[in-house]
């Protein structure tokens, strides 16, 4: 595991590589990110998808966390956290119903719909969605 010697160094270039990881439509100008009105929009090329995106993110993260020295280090490191986890919340919980309940709902591209045989419908990711976890 890599050590990080100089965290404010790190930190900089952590937040370059997650700002240019971000979809376009997402509002990146200032850090921390803001986080809520923007949601909805498609992650479908978000490039740390896959395989080993979104945990590559998340290992970086930890090689930071191992850094933090002081409580002022901790509240910076805890701002990234703070996005990786509303961005990992976006990907697993994408809206997959539309907002009025008397139509029938539409899946989005991350998830899928099944009969359960009972007459009842349920909802499960789809595989990009498994695939980037």
């Amino acid at each position: 595991m890599p050590i990080v010697d100089d965290t404010h160094r790190y930190r900089t270039e952590w937040i370059g590589w997650w700002t240019a990881s971000q979809p376009k439509w997402r509002s990146t100008q200032s850090w921390p990110f803001p986080k809520g009105g923007e949601s909805g929009g498609s992650w479908e090329n978000f490039p740390t998808r896959g395989q080993n995106g979104i945990f590559l993110a998340i290992m970086a993260t930890c090689w930071w966390a191992r850094a933090v020295t002081s409580v002022e280090e901790f509240v910076l490191f805890e701002e990234a956290v703070d996005d990786i986890h509303w961005v990992t919340q976006q990907l697993i919980h994408p809206p997959a119903f539309t907002p009025d309940e008397s139509q029938p709902s539409q899946p989005t591209s991350w998830a899928r719909t099944f009969s359960r045989g009972d007459g009842k419908r349920t909802v499960k990711p789809s595989r990009r969605v498994r695939d980037a976890l």
